[in-house]
């Protein structure tokens, strides 16, 4: 692959504008590709196209209450075709017992709750992906 992918789902166009703001600069634009989406169907459909063209789905950041389909499913989703991809939910409103449901498969690797800390978010994206361990986030 040449690329990796990271990929921001949230119905909410300013929370996908947030997240990508504050993980952007840690990642090299050439060798990570972060793309936003308000609709998680088309979201899959572009994982899907991406991964085609050599773009590994490797982080997915997912709200759980979206129009069309919920967080969960998307993950499941997209672990059935990409199950090395890390899965963060952050959502504000979610059903604890379909999280837990995510985690106990080993489907779902964190849960963040809205409104979120940014340490707390980059400390995931560390656990998910080394590449950026050498910055402290405390």
């Amino acid at each position: 692959m040449n690329k990796k992918g990271i990929y921001l789902i949230d119905d909410d166009e300013l929370i996908n504008i947030s997240t990508q703001i504050q993980i952007s600069e840690y990642f090299d634009a050439n060798e990570f590709y972060i793309e936003t989406f308000t609709d998680p169907i088309e979201a899959i459909e572009e994982i899907k196209f991406n991964f085609s063209q050599n773009i590994e789905p490797t982080i997915c950041i997912i709200d759980f209450q979206m129009p069309k389909m919920n967080g969960d499913k998307v993950v499941r989703i997209i672990k059935e075709f990409h199950p090395e991809t890390k899965c963060i939910m952050l959502s504000g409103n979610s059903s604890a017992s379909i999280v837990a449901d995510l985690v106990d498969e080993n489907l779902l690797d964190f849960y963040i709750s809205k409104p979120w800390e940014k340490k707390e978010l980059l400390n995931k994206l560390n656990q998910c992906l080394p590449i950026i361990n050498k910055i402290s986030f405390e």
